[in-house]
């Protein structure tokens, strides 16, 4: 199992990322063919080695003749969708730019395709993310970990004026994906570029993974600091010791027994009793026992500090005589609660997000059957208008 280990020691922007994998064995053809499928010109890539701090790196420079030129966060879209990128490549570039995008207004407190990017809209940064998409790509890491991220200090300029570091955007991306950041570098140590595109490859964060290693690259920034300015990217074959959907102690527990000889009442007020108690959740699945009696499996599932007082519940309150615990991993989305209007009518919209980019909807229930008798319309319309006006605000 390949697994990749972005060390960003000294930041990590959008080139120091591009040079860190071309340094670790991937062609640079690779990078070219792949922006080369875009509809774009006026571009090249040079790179070469350059030392920083006593290190040997990468620089990868992005030459660019286009001058000040605006693009909207549907612009990139366009140029990416229409483009003849692998699936893989064109999917990972857009999870990068709409996490930028998504970043910008929230920041701005404007709906995204109000959003003209500046600098990130430029042909260098456009190169730099599908670049680094396409030789991320070509690496194919099973699990890919980043390191903590230093803050850095002072204040840059930019398109809309002097920002503290790190900047808003910066600030934004990395908090909503919940990435560990410690304090420690001069200047704008991670740019947003470089953010989105860590939060796009990134399974975990934290330490390096147990591997056996097979190359490491060095990508090169362009300034210098206190600090050697490159990112450290260490690509090895995983301890097959290591699992990586288990972490070492369990984040929750399956609590299961069959129940053949309940009435559906008592089954259903023991899973009253059971939410009640702390599980996170309870449910049935009808089963055939011996001799083709009929049955039901009782499933409960419950973090660990709930589970000595739900197994009391369930001994307490069913027939069984025993009952099956499993530890079990949990991967949940991070949740956020929106409101919108429809036609004139309040609905909370649920949304799961995971790595900063929104993946889930769902209104309520409740809220929008109460819109829905209000308005004389279907709850499966009033379900769908809302649904659309979820999408406009994220």
């Amino acid at each position: 199992m390949r697994v990749c280990y972005f060390d960003c020691f000294a930041g990590a922007a959008g080139d120091m990322i591009l040079g860190a994998l071309l340094d670790a064995g991937v062609s640079s053809s690779v990078v070219e063919e792949a922006v080369g499928a875009l509809d774009l010109t006026g571009w090249s890539l040079s790179v070469h080695d350059t030392d920083k701090g006593g290190l040997r790196a990468t620089r990868a420079v992005v030459h660019s003749q286009e001058e000040d030129v605006q693009r909207s966060l549907a612009d990139i879209e366009e140029v990416l969708t229409s483009s003849s990128l692998s699936d893989r490549v064109r999917s990972l570039s857009l999870s990068a730019f709409r996490t930028l995008g998504q970043a910008e207004a929230r920041v701005h407190g404007v709906d995204v395709s109000e959003i003209h990017f500046h600098e990130l809209g430029a042909l260098d940064a456009i190169v730099d993310i599908v670049g680094s998409c396409a030789a991320f790509d070509h690496l194919d890491p099973q699990h890919t970990t980043v390191s903590r991220l230093p803050l850095g200090s002072g204040t840059v300029e930019a398109a809309h004026g002097t920002f503290p570091v790190p900047v808003p955007a910066v600030g934004e991306i990395l908090s909503r994906a919940k990435v560990p950041v410690e304090p420690g570098g001069t200047g704008e140590t991670i740019t947003p570029t470089g953010a989105a595109l860590l939060v796009t490859f990134a399974d975990s964060f934290g330490a390096p993974p147990p591997m056996r290693l097979e190359s490491t690259g060095y990508g090169a920034g362009e300034r210098d600091a206190d600090l050697p300015n490159v990112v450290r990217l260490l690509v090895g074959q995983a301890d097959p010791s290591t699992d990586f959907a288990a972490p070492g102690s369990p984040e929750a527990f399956v609590i299961e027994t069959n129940l053949d000889d309940m009435s559906p009442e008592l089954v259903a007020h023991a899973c009253e009793r059971l939410l009640e108690t702390g599980a996170s959740d309870a449910w049935t699945t009808p089963i055939t026992m011996k001799k083709s009696r009929s049955a039901v499996t009782l499933s409960v599932l419950v973090n660990p500090e709930n589970r000595d007082g739900v197994l009391a519940v369930l001994f307490a309150e069913t027939s069984t005589l025993g009952a099956r615990v499993i530890p079990v991993a949990k991967e949940m989305l991070e949740r956020d609660l929106v409101t919108v209007e429809v036609g004139g009518q309040v609905i909370r919209v649920k949304q799961g997000i995971r790595r900063g980019k929104v993946v889930n909807r769902a209104p309520e229930y409740e809220d929008a059957r109460v819109a829905a008798r209000e308005l004389g319309l279907p709850l499966k319309e009033v379900y769908q208008l809302a649904l659309e006006q979820a999408r406009i605000l994220s």
